[in-house]
């Protein structure tokens, strides 16, 4: 049976008959949960045994990846950075997350987000902003917490493993390590659009958990996740319909998430994923009430420089981080 050049791109490197050459985590771990049964969400992303020409089973590589792969490698030595390897994969999905957050940045700088209502101006935060400090970090406790963000991204990018397991990683890791300087850049310009594009890109964040947690049920279904990204992108219009659009998409996302980790752990979770979820749906709690509560927590010196804004990022690194857990724990991590 013959592949596409981009299949056979991710299963460069397979090993011979009968291995699971997509499937990702080590061996002691699938043997570890092996008492919960067979096929496991990795399996759904790993390839099906075919009977080869003259006889014997050989691996076939499963549908490929959306869109077409990238050739070559970030130049991590080059920038005197010890990056990771980067596999057919990650250079996919830094094609996608490049490419784009580039079409929501020139959509943004058209100016046809111009309408929908931002909160900007220092007199929004809690954190009484440094006159001495450069703008960049004016208010430092908001502007630094941001590297959180990079770090997570960083942690979290895989190293092994691969086809579409290691490439949903790749993305999510992507997608943190580039929240944080966009985060930090509205903070730092206090710009309208600024204030636009961390919104706009905070749906597509939401979004891709959920997708994830949906191929851990359903397996590996590369339109459904090009589908759901675009729906994701598309639902900020709503932003432009009413005042409160934005906050209406965010809680559709949340509520996605929430029934996509539902199933996701119902169909293969354990006690220890059951605690992951929790503990992320909590750290979403968080979030949304310290940000909310930023202004009236400023009445307790507590609260004034390491303000509620502050704690709502610090839960919105651990939300991140959660969804990181509880993913590759039902999936098996790289």
């Amino acid at each position: 049976m013959a592949t596409s050049p981009t299949t056979a791109s991710l299963g460069a490197g397979r090993a011979g008959p009968g291995q699971q050459g997509l499937r990702v985590g080590s061996e002691g771990h699938r043997q570890g949960r092996a008492g919960r049964g067979t096929g496991r969400p990795a399996q759904m992303f790993g390839t099906a045994a075919v009977k080869a020409a003259g006889g014997g089973d050989r691996t076939q590589p499963m549908a490929a990846l959306p869109w077409p792969g990238v050739c070559g490698a970030v130049p991590w030595r080059r920038l005197g950075v010890p990056g990771p390897a980067m596999g057919p994969e990650d250079r996919a999905a830094l094609l996608h997350v490049s490419g784009a957050g580039a079409l929501c940045l020139a959509v943004v700088a058209a100016g046809a987000l111009d309408q929908v209502a931002v909160e900007v101006g220092y007199g929004h935060y809690a954190e009484p902003p440094v006159p001495w400090l450069p703008p960049a970090l004016a208010m430092p406790c908001n502007s630094l917490v941001n590297l959180g963000y990079v770090a997570l991204g960083w942690r979290w990018f895989p190293r092994a493993g691969r086809g579409p397991s290691r490439y949903l990683q790749a993305v999510f890791a992507l997608l943190a390590l580039g929240y944080g300087p966009l985060q930090w850049a509205r903070l730092w310009t206090q710009h309208p659009r600024a204030a636009v594009l961390d919104q706009w890109v905070t749906l597509p964040i939401f979004a891709w958990a959920g997708l994830w947690c949906h191929c851990l049920v359903q397996g590996w279904q590369p339109g459904h996740v090009a589908l759901g990204t675009g729906a994701s992108l598309l639902s900020y219009g709503l932003a432009l319909a009413h005042a409160r659009g934005f906050e209406g998409a965010l809680a559709a996302h949340v509520a996605g998430v929430a029934v996509a980790a539902w199933r996701a752990q119902r169909r293969w979770g354990d006690v220890g994923s059951a605690w992951t979820a929790a503990a992320g749906f909590a750290a979403c709690l968080g979030f949304v009430l310290l940000k909310l509560g930023d202004a009236w927590l400023a009445q307790w010196d507590p609260f004034r420089r390491l303000s509620g804004h502050f704690w709502s990022k610090v839960c919105d690194v651990l939300q991140f981080h959660c969804a990181f857990l509880f993913a590759t724990r039902l999936g098996g991590a790289p």
